[in-house]
């Protein structure tokens, strides 16, 4: 995302932010320092959302040893291969942020 011009509003550079993150993107350019903080808390993957995404790619590695493509999770979620990339997307960004 492109930065927000407003240093002083913290609430609008959030709510911006998780905005930003609900349609996709992965992170935004900050204005000034003070903003950092509010913009990693806002695109850092949740612990659940890392553990979903650490559970898929285990699963789907298990099935490409088998030779399948799609797989059904514990919790009853369909996953294939379309969804490797965002699983590990959300594995990486976390570990930027350990």
């Amino acid at each position: 995302m492109s930065v927000y011009p407003d240093i002083s509003d913290m609430d609008g550079l959030a709510a911006s932010c998780r905005l930003g993150r609900r349609q996709g993107f992965l992170g935004r350019a900050a204005i000034h320092p003070r903003q950092l903080p509010v913009i990693a808390a806002a695109f850092r993957p949740a612990p659940d959302e890392v553990a979903r995404a650490k559970e898929l790619l285990a699963a789907m590695a298990d099935a490409a040893g088998a030779g399948e493509g799609t797989v059904v999770l514990a919790d009853g979620r369909f996953a294939d291969r379309a969804m490797l990339g965002a699983a590990r997307r959300v594995v990486e960004l976390a570990a930027r942020y350990t």
